[in-house]
């Protein structure tokens, strides 16, 4: 074991040649910007509270209703059973939204805690003129998917009957 973690020491060692550096911070995907579009033309209700550098902003989840001014409380407050946590805190996400570096944000969605990027991150960066969506996104069709089986073949453009 002591092998291995002297290896990956000396592959990450920036004085070596072929070092592989550390990764410090997340790149955002296509399919995750293109949520984010989607997210965003929904226009969602917001609540923000403002600490200087770093902004909480709380957010619904999908099946839940908009934040109200009780939200902050809930994320504060000491819960007795885990269904009362879990019911609250899956009900909205609250994002941790750092102005100065916006790819340093967080948020408390599962999609965050498993690959540490969401579309409400993305959103919210590009809502604050911080961030740009690509043209890519913007040609996508929001809210068609593809027809289910087999794509239909071209007709015959020059076929006699």
């Amino acid at each position: 074991m002591l092998a291995t973690v002297n290896k990956w020491s000396c592959s990450r060692d920036p004085s070596e040649v072929n070092c592989k550096p550390v990764a410090k911070e997340v790149q955002y995907d296509l399919c995750v910007i293109t949520s984010a579009y989607e997210w965003i033309k929904l226009k969602p209700r917001l609540l923000a509270e403002e600490d200087g550098q770093l902004r909480s902003i709380y957010v619904a989840a999908a099946e839940s209703d908009a934040v109200t001014q009780n939200t902050p409380k809930v994320f504060n407050e000491k819960h007795k059973t885990f269904e009362s946590f879990k019911k609250l805190h899956l009900s909205a996400y609250k994002i941790m939204f750092n102005v100065g570096n916006w790819k340093m944000s967080s948020c408390t969605c599962p999609s965050f805690l498993k690959n540490y990027k969401c579309k409400h991150v993305y959103g919210l960066a590009v809502h604050n003129k911080l961030a740009l969506f690509p043209e890519t996104v913007k040609t996508v069709p929001i809210g068609q998917k593809r027809k289910p089986g087999r794509p239909k073949g071209t007709t015959k453009a020059l076929l006699k009957m």
